[in-house]
């Protein structure tokens, strides 16, 4: 039976779930200028909202309207960072943000499912080489009293949100419309 049992579970694991979407749980915030915000969370998820694991390392391109933004994947040692790894066998990255520019901005997340065959880290593979992803965004309000800020991707809570593939990007790559992500299909199992 145990030998059956182990079957069963690596046929079910040959194919690994692919995210549909990339979408923020942490709620939109208000934070002070200069000031670090709370935890920011992106979470990768199914066609039916539910988080799944990442099948291969993801790549996080991060950006800001706002030209001094800046984010870190830690709170308390800052290091500023355009691009984060999203670890396989993960469905959350959490990273923060500061800004000394006050309003209301806009974060951006493009992100990727890494090839098998790109030997570079996130980090070192350009951007301007990734292929078509998907785009989550969030409002965050630098300085303000108010809570305007909105966020698009699936979170719980009060806002209505869309998360969908990215067709153009904002990052002046040309995208193939008629892809379906991932651009290379990868097929594992648990044996």
């Amino acid at each position: 039976m145990i030998l059956f049992s182990s079957l069963i579970f690596s046929a079910l694991s040959v194919f690994a779930e692919v995210p549909t979407s990339f979408v923020f749980v942490s709620l939109p915030q208000t934070i002070a200028a200069g000031a670090v915000s709370e935890t920011i969370t992106l979470q990768a998820q199914n066609a039916t909202g539910n988080s799944v694991v990442l099948p291969q390392t993801g790549c996080l391109s991060l950006k800001s309207s706002s030209s001094s933004g800046q984010f870190s994947s830690s709170a308390s040692n800052w290091n500023p960072v355009s691009v984060l790894t999203m670890n396989k066998g993960t469905a959350n990255r959490n990273f923060y943000y500061k800004n000394t520019s006050t309003g209301t901005q806009t974060i951006s997340v493009q992100a990727v499912l890494k090839p098998e065959t790109e030997n570079r880290s996130c980090s070192a593979w350009p951007v301007s080489e990734w292929p078509a992803g998907i785009v989550a965004s969030q409002g965050i309000v630098v300085g303000g009293s108010d809570n305007t800020a909105t966020s698009t991707g699936q979170i719980e809570g009060s806002v209505s949100t869309t998360t969908e593939p990215v067709s153009e990007n904002n990052y002046n790559n040309s995208l193939n419309n008629n892809s379906n992500w991932p651009i290379e299909p990868q097929i594992y199992s648990h044996i």
